[in-house]
């Protein structure tokens, strides 16, 4: 759920119907741990535009990407230099 401006409880990646059986994911994801390899991600994204929504929890909803199929459409995934023996992966999107 790491998004850059989540610690300051300001989730900014938005899901938005695409018209068909699918949302556009729009936002970032970071400190996706074997990113690369992964298969499937989990994704917490806002489909109530927050001034909208009774509670700031209203309107969240959780999405299960898969990674292969979003890779080149939209997804993509770089590394993030950390001082440990292997570097953390960022996935930015939309997916």
């Amino acid at each position: 759920m790491l998004q850059p401006h989540f610690a300051a409880g300001d989730l900014r990646a938005f899901a938005k119907r695409d018209g068909n059986d699918g949302y556009i994911v729009n936002g970032q994801k970071i400190w996706t741990s074997r990113a690369e390899y992964s298969d499937l991600m989990i994704l917490l994204a806002r489909t109530t535009p927050k001034e909208q929504a009774a509670k700031r929890t209203d309107g969240l909803s959780v999405f299960i990407v898969d990674m292969k199929a979003a890779k080149g459409n939209g997804l993509s995934i770089s590394p993030i230099r950390t001082m440990m023996n292997h570097s953390t992966r960022k996935c930015s999107s939309p997916i």
